[in-house]
């Protein structure tokens, strides 16, 4: 239509590729070279999807990971600034508010910058402006004061080292994870009660499965509960740059730049929390935090 009174129809757009759930809030914008469409699920699987093609008379092509962000980020949308993509979408609360709740309608704003690839990929990563607005320095320790450093991890391990409480404050920090094999599993709890064992809410990086994670109702290593919500990253390097903002109930992680996950931890404010790992060769580099 050119005046959205008259219309004449030109064929289906996009029909759904992937089941016959509803698709909902979708974004049809061009960036640079490629065309995409972005929509979300009312499925199964409750996520922000996207195809792109390079010309409209194209078959759309659907990404190995489709998805930008896991179930913690619904109705996405995309919009672009000059040379700048980005996905606009929320964090839903949940159902009865604790963590085990089904995701909710409605809830916080999330934002995250899309790289394109020269193939026309999309990945997320951390918006420059918002690292450069958290770039004060604070500093942790672990509960007992010590140093962070003193933080010894082997690869037979099950242990986590617990550090003061989580500042009121939005919180950014960054960490690398550095590894000789992919074998077992490290990452971060949150609402931590003791130390050496993990509590009820988890980031967990599964170096084995490739796999990034959060779980809402872990009881301890070997028992971690329903997954809550996830993405594939495949962790070929030995080396790994993580970055997460946590801001009152909400935790968003970015690996390498290139992928981000999502969720809503209802005690994870002013906690204690830690950094653990679980029989891995895996150790925790360069941690910093800011506000």
């Amino acid at each position: 239509s050119s005046d959205l009174k008259k219309w004449n129809y030109k064929d289906i757009f996009f029909k759904n590729d992937s089941g016959n759930y509803n698709m909902e809030c979708p974004t049809f914008i061009k960036f640079n070279d490629y065309y995409y469409l972005s929509y979300s699920e009312q499925g199964s699987t409750r996520v922000t999807h996207y195809r792109y093609k390079k010309n409209l008379s194209d078959s759309w092509i659907k990404p190995t990971v489709d998805f930008i962000d896991g179930e913690g980020l619904y109705a996405g949308r995309m919009e672009k600034d000059n040379s700048k993509l980005y996905m606009f979408g929320w964090c839903g609360t949940r159902i009865g508010e604790y963590d085990t709740g089904d995701f909710d309608w409605g809830g916080n704003l999330i934002v995250h910058e899309l790289v394109q690839d020269s193939n026309g990929l999309l990945k997320a990563k951390l918006i420059d402006s918002v690292k450069d607005k958290l770039n004060t320095q604070v500093s942790y320790k672990l509960k007992d004061g010590s140093s962070l450093s003193k933080m010894n991890f082997t690869k037979n391990d099950k242990k986590a080292y617990v550090l003061e409480s989580l500042s009121k404050n939005i919180t950014r920090m960054s960490f690398d994870i550095e590894f000789e094999n992919k074998s077992g599993s490290l990452g971060l709890s949150f609402n931590t009660l003791a130390n050496d064992n993990i509590s009820n809410e988890v980031l967990l990086f599964n170096l084995e499965t490739n796999y990034v994670l959060c779980y809402a109702n872990a009881s301890n290593f070997d028992d971690l509960g329903k997954i809550d919500v996830y993405a594939p990253y495949q962790y070929e390097n030995k080396n790994i740059h993580v970055e997460i903002i946590i801001d009152g109930q909400i935790i968003t992680t970015y690996i390498n730049s290139e992928i981000a996950l999502t969720t809503r931890f209802y005690d994870m404010p002013k906690n204690l929390f830690s950094f653990f790992v679980n029989k891995s060769d895996a150790k925790f580099i360069n941690i910093k935090f800011f506000e």
